[in-house]
């Protein structure tokens, strides 16, 4: 038998809320970094110079790139690794940020992590299988370092098979870095399609003590605040009813002559009441009110006094008979018939 109940925490309610809603927050916080680093990268790549003070370029020349000289610097770098296939080092950064800051979630991030690290070799594979312009100002090729050496280790393998097929590597590189970007971006709607048809892993219940079975039927702090506020509400409705009823009441009261319904309840009350024997006030010396009698006095005495009634009590007289109806002819009675008149002789 359980002896002891900790109540629920309005802590641990709390962090229940703040919980989720943090965690939306940084995760929006995680996209707009990435997305504000890759768009500041192309801006560094666009406005890239060979002329501008980098780590192994030492000049007393002001950068001219837009982000200055750590700009000049990151692009250099980026240049040099990756030439061209830098372009493709940036692009799906800056769609993963858009869709974490929209949507707060990026689905398989393992594996577009690893397409686009796929997708931006192979495209700096491809860039190096292009013959360079006489206006690139680096001594490697448009892929750089990178480009380079995946291009010279592809073409050595299968040459040693055929030769003839050594020059197909940069086709094979350029289909590899069109899949993975895609896959890396998921531009198109039939992968979301594909996502959302996958299977959710069925939720097993957990298996609950006793105590805790407990402690989820009992009624939140938040449900018990929402019925006491509701309970006080009804009881202050009512008081303010019967003020309101009480402040009526005193306001009609001088005008009850004004309202027959009113007047008639008002005198009726239990003390006015045609069948309430009523007792006369003590009258005083010179102020008492005597009725009028109409009939003899009963065996000499005041018929409006009773020796055996207490004082100021009225006595209780027996009933007068009223006198015999005289005879009278009724005004209203019809009269005898007149006899005819007799009719005259002819002559």
């Amino acid at each position: 038998m359980r002896s002891l109940r900790r109540p629920a925490s309005p802590y641990d309610t709390y962090v229940d809320s703040v919980r989720p809603f943090l965690g939306k927050r940084l995760t929006e916080l995680g996209g707009l970094v990435l997305f504000t680093g890759a768009v500041a990268l192309t801006v560094a790549l666009a406005t890239w110079s060979i002329d501008d003070p980098s780590l192994n370029h030492a000049t007393d020349h002001p950068a001219h790139n837009v982000l200055g000289q750590p700009g000049a610097v990151v692009a250099d770098l980026a240049m040099q690794i990756l030439g061209l296939g830098a372009l493709a080092f940036v692009l799906p950064p800056v769609l993963w940020g858009v869709r974490l800051m929209r949507e707060r979630d990026l689905p398989q991030g393992g594996m577009r992590l690893a397409l686009w690290i796929i997708g931006f070799c192979a495209a700096s594979a491809v860039a190096s299988a292009l013959p360079p312009t006489a206006r690139w100002p680096l001594p490697t090729g448009l892929g750089g370092v990178a480009g380079d050496g995946l291009l010279s280790m592809a073409r050595v393998i299968v040459g040693a098979v055929s030769s003839a097929a050594a020059h197909l590597v940069g086709f094979v590189y350029a289909a590899v870095a069109i899949l993975s970007l895609t896959g890396a971006c998921r531009f198109g709607a039939a992968e979301e399609e594909s996502f959302h048809d996958e299977p959710y892993p069925a939720r097993h219940p957990s298996v609950r003590g006793r105590d805790e079975r407990e402690d989820a039927d009992e009624p939140s702090l938040g449900l018990v605040g929402i019925g006491a506020l509701a309970q006080g509400l009804m009881r202050m409705r009512v008081a303010l009813a019967r003020r309101i009823e009480a402040w009526r009441t005193g306001r009609v009261e001088p005008f009850d002559s004004a309202s027959p319904a009113l007047a008639a309840r008002r005198a009726f009350t239990d003390a006015d009441l045609p069948w309430a024997e009523h007792l006369p006030e003590a009258a005083q010396p010179g102020q008492a009110r005597r009725e009028p009698v109409f009939e003899a006095p009963f065996d000499g005495q005041d018929p409006s006094r009773d020796a055996s009634a207490p004082a100021g009590a009225t006595a209780r007289r027996a009933p007068v008979p009223l006198p015999p109806e005289e005879d009278e002819p009724d005004a209203y009675e019809e009269a005898p018939p007149r006899p005819a008149a007799a009719r005259p002789e002819p002559t």
